[in-house]
């Protein structure tokens, strides 16, 4: 029931504001007429939908960077920076489930400030549309013509991404930043998982190694009622007794090929592909 209530007001409040929007007649006073005015707003609005995106990923970007965090990961649309050992490099993105953005900075320590840090990185991103969206519809007010529609069309779009990363509590398989921001304030069972996470991304990153990374954490991460962060929880185990028990446990086997069954098949071959290599690299690294 919440799920539907969820979309409803998104759908209630998405409908709103296209509906002022048109109804203010702004749209109609700088609604492109010429052929020269087409062509450039026909042009601009691949750019404007770009634009958005990358202002929100961002707004967690920065925050992220600003805090200490090691950057991981910029992609929007087709465009996408990673980091590769110590250098950053650029890529071409073919992973459809990026092309509407992804940001990714990880802690390099377990400091215990990395929830309130992290808590800010999420939100940052709405933040940073909705400063996007006034920015845009205050130049598009004193603009004329397309450049004028585009900078609106900005601030309408901007909004909508708000809305969407607001309003429900997921997209996709992931949280939305709302809700991953309710998980990081409040105390709870959520928020164990989210310390545990960032405990284990914290020390992986710095070490590259489960070695220093408490088994407590994985198991906490393992309880999760998500589908998604349970399988993420067991996957991490699996990691972990490779390397440091140098077998995985029946027990733990068994709960991972449950869990597989409950998320996306595309997911599952993806972390199965990472488990692999992981397992070829605990072997040198045990070696």
């Amino acid at each position: 029931m919440k799920k539907y209530i969820e979309i409803s007001a998104f759908a209630i409040l998405t409908f709103g504001i296209l509906w002022i929007a048109y109804s203010s007649g702004l749209f109609q006073s700088v609604k492109p007429k010429s052929p020269f005015d087409k062509a450039v707003t026909l042009i601009g609005i691949p750019f404007v939908i770009v634009m958005v995106l990358a202002v929100h990923e961002v707004g967690h970007l920065l925050v992220g960077l600003r805090h200490g965090f090691r950057f991981e990961l910029f992609v929007v649309g087709s465009f996408g920076f990673r980091r590769d050992k110590n250098r950053v490099q650029f890529f071409w993105n073919r992973n459809i489930g990026y092309y509407g953005g992804i940001a990714a900075t990880l802690p390099v320590d377990n400091d215990p400030d990395n929830i309130k840090k992290l808590a800010r990185v999420v939100i940052a991103g709405p933040i940073a549309s909705l400063l996007f969206a006034a920015v845009c519809f205050g130049i598009g007010l004193l603009l004329h013509g397309p450049i004028a529609f585009l900078f609106l069309t900005s601030a309408v779009v901007s909004l909508g991404i708000v809305l969407a990363t607001t309003i429900p509590s997921k997209s996709g398989i992931f949280f939305s930043d709302r809700k991953r921001f309710q998980r990081l304030i409040h105390p709870g069972k959520a928020q164990n998982v989210e310390v545990a996470l960032l405990n284990i991304t914290g020390i992986f990153n710095r070490d590259e190694s489960y070695r220093n990374i408490e088994k407590s954490d994985i198991e906490i991460v393992m309880s999760d009622d998500d589908p998604n962060i349970r399988h993420y929880g067991l996957f991490n185990m699996m990691c972990y007794e490779v390397e440091v028990e140098r077998e995985i446990s029946d027990s733990i086997l068994a709960e991972y090929e449950s869990a597989c069954a409950k998320i996306p098949k595309a997911v599952v071959e993806t972390y199965r592909g990472i488990l692999e290599e992981w397992k070829s690299k605990a072997e040198t690294l045990g070696n």
